[in-house]
């Protein structure tokens, strides 16, 4: 593979990408303008006034090292200045003494239960009577009032609230809401009641972006006029608009479970599509004299405007970039190579925002392309049928294996999980998401007509109600998620590394990289085992930080019992979100689940001793002080810290997160007024203690 001459931009892209990295990693401000550009300019000097460093081929790598370092810094630059949080301007450093803000809506609201959720740009903060010009973005949750139905993008509102930074994850591996926020610029949300808020324009956002998003909404309205409605109305809109609100999440899972949830993200499957169907429309174009050049024109400005009625996501913008630089290269006669095609389109996304790199869709999308452009047509040429139908099907299961396998520890690290039937998933539901593509889109101009419209909507819901129940079913299956799979960041990269020594192997044909491909599987699964030999030893009590509920594991080995709240048996989700990840972290295999009353209760794990009191004392009765090691206030018991220490002799009090806040705060006062060692799970995240045998 010669990356001097085919593939120039991945030599610029690498030291580019790193320097992004690095400052994101780094999470504050590097001063590199102010530093480096005295030494680059007594560099340069020195280049060009010694000829023996511009003139010999030995000395060439000296340019090359120049343009990498170069890169690298351009890449900490371009994030520090993609970071608001480091401006000045930062809102964030204005809200001492602020009184109203002024903010303008970044996007269409996300209808919730009781809100509408929003993320605003604070535009202007009034402090001291004058109005202050700001930068930052933040989540607002507007109360459901006449006004809060009636925003939409670009919209200008004044309003009076209190903002509230966002909290680290308090469980242990639980999801880090707080920095996916941070990558979006997002430090901050705020709650807004009907009283404080008034709206003072409309329509001040970008004008494309405002059209793009009216023009989405006018034809989800052509589908919900044509009787299109519940998860069929969900995932028609996904697919084919993008918009993703209304699916719920035990469809979300079901996608994700048969392998087949890139379907409800519009993505290069889409903008391909897309693609083919245009240019397939438009092939009697080409006999005229500038027919060819017209055709890219149109071309382009379809894949673009789809991009934008589609929200413009990562995966979107790669995909329609692109397929861009392949049809202005086949206009042009020229031919593209794809490994650059990608590194270029990488590099002009990460110019725009740095920060795409961090983004999942970001990172599986491009990922997944390598994996097909790579392994494909060598999966492809190791079986030949001669039946046309074999030959499609053969075409659409090596594209799933190749995608499959460059993405697998990508999508193990983030989601936990591997599905088993992809291959059955995605040679049913590609095709039929296909189908449901095109009518979909042929539907914004049946759907008008009013003896068609009632016999496409018909057979669009019945579309749609099959892509839904292929997907239901194949989930369904004995088998069919291998779940609870935890990898760490290094063990995910020993596996990507593994994967390209292999592909390397394969086209080169080289003993080294199957050597080393090996070392590499002896060191992963060593780290396996010693990971496992560790989990068989762990014991550990947690109390987690669930709102409003309590709720205990005790690990032992590779087993747990969960004492909890009966509210969580109806919560499922609540458990996924802030306890499952730990148990698939901790490799556990046996769960128990024990439902607790509103009775004191008393436990006893290893050699731990644990009262856990829900009410008033006075019911336990006892002349002498109980010894327990562990005392933990629940569900705001009617009591107070020095009751307390009249009942039980005790090493630390933990205030669980099924109190209220202010009476938290009243027992904390208490403790350290009397010097007890406490916790509040509330304040602090979840408590974890080692228990001997």
């Amino acid at each position: 593979m010669n990356t001097r001459g085919t593939i120039p931009f991945l030599r610029l892209l690498l030291p580019f990408l790193t320097g992004i990295l690095f400052a994101i990693n780094a999470n504050s401000p590097f001063p590199i303008l102010l530093y480096t550009i005295p030494i680059y300019i007594a560099i340069i000097g020195l280049f060009l006034t010694i000829k023996k460093l511009n003139t010999s081929f030995n000395y060439s790598w000296v340019f090359g090292f120049i343009v990498s370092i170069s890169l690298f810094l351009c890449g900490i630059e371009i994030t520090n200045l993609n970071t608001e949080k480091y401006k000045d301007s930062h809102f964030g450093f204005h809200l001492k003494n602020s009184e109203l803000y002024l903010i303008q809506t970044d996007e269409p609201y996300l209808e919730k239960d009781k809100t509408y959720k929003v993320v605003a740009t604070i535009k202007a903060v009034k402090q001291n009577d004058h109005w202050v010009r700001t930068c930052g973005k933040a989540i607002f949750s507007f109360k459901k009032d006449s006004i809060s139905k009636n925003i939409q993008y670009g919209d200008l509102l004044l309003t009076r609230t209190k903002f509230n930074t966002i909290d680290k994850p308090k469980n242990p591996e639980e999801f880090d809401y707080r920095q996916f926020l941070s990558y979006k610029n997002i430090y901050h949300q705020a709650y807004v009641d009907s009283k404080n808020k008034v709206l003072l324009h409309e329509n001040r956002g970008n004008r494309i972006l405002r059209a793009a998003y009216d023009l989405r909404n006018s034809l989800l309205r052509i589908y919900i006029q044509n009787n299109i409605s519940g998860e069929e109305y969900a995932v028609a809109s996904a697919l084919i608009l993008g918009y993703d609100d209304r699916i719920d999440k035990e469809l979300i899972n079901a996608y994700a479970g048969s392998g087949t949830l890139h379907i409800l993200s519009v993505s290069g499957l889409h903008v391909g599509i897309i693609y083919l169907l245009i240019n397939y429309l438009l092939f009697f174009i080409e006999k005229n004299k500038y027919g060819r050049s017209i055709k890219c024109l149109l071309i382009l400005l379809t894949l673009w405007f789809y991009a934008t009625l589609t929200g413009l996501s990562p995966s979107v913008l790669r995909s329609a970039l692109m397929f861009s630089i392949i049809v202005i290269a086949q206009t042009t006669g020229r031919n593209t190579n794809i490994y650059n095609t990608l590194c270029f389109a990488c590099f002009v996304l990460l110019m725009l925002n740095p920060f795409s790199i961090v983004d999942v869709g970001f990172q599986l999308s491009f990922l997944a392309v390598f994996g097909i452009v790579t392994i494909h047509p060598w999966l492809y040429e190791k079986y030949k049928p001669k039946n046309w139908f074999i030959q499609q099907l053969w075409m659409m299961t090596s594209v799933s294996l190749a995608a499959q396998i460059i993405t697998f520890p990508l999508g193990i690290y983030y989601f936990h999980q591997f599905p088993n039937y992809f291959i059955l998933a995605n040679l049913i539901v590609i095709p039929l998401s296909t189908v449901v593509l095109i009518y979909g889109l042929t539907m914004f101009v049946l759907g008008s007509i009013p003896f068609l419209a009632t016999i496409c909507s018909k057979l669009f819901i019945s579309l749609l109600w099959l892509l839904n129940q292929s997907v239901i079913y194949i989930e369904k299956l004995p088998g069919a998620v291998w779940q609870g799979i935890s990898i760490t960041g290094f063990e995910t990269i020993i596996l990507f590394s593994i994967i390209i020594l292999c592909i390397l192997f394969i086209s080169t044909k080289h003993p080294y990289h199957l050597i080393v491909s090996l070392v590499l599987i002896t060191i992963f699964l060593s780290i396996q085992i010693t990971e496992n030999l560790f989990n068989k030893n762990q014991r550990l009590f947690i109390v987690y930080h669930t709102a409003a509920t309590s709720a205990y594991d005790y690990i032992n080995g590779n087993s747990t019992m969960l004492i909890c709240d009966s509210s969580i048996l109806n919560d499922r989700e609540k458990i996924k979100f802030h306890i499952q990840n730990n148990r698939w972290a901790s490799n556990i295999t046996q769960e128990k689940t024990l439902y607790t009353g509103i009775k004191n209760d008393f436990i006893q794990f290893g050699n731990k001793k644990i009262a856990v009191i829900k009410q008033n004392i006075h019911s336990v009765l006892s002349k002498e002080r109980i010894k327990v090691d562990l005392i933990i206030l629940s569900k705001n018991a009617n009591t107070s810290i020095m009751e307390l220490q009249k009942k039980f002799m005790f090493n630390k009090l933990i205030m669980d997160s099924s109190n209220k806040e202010w009476k938290v705060k009243m027992w904390i006062q208490e403790c350290m007024a009397l010097g007890i060692d406490y916790h509040s799970v509330l304040h602090s995240g979840a408590y974890i203690e080692n228990i001997a045998k």
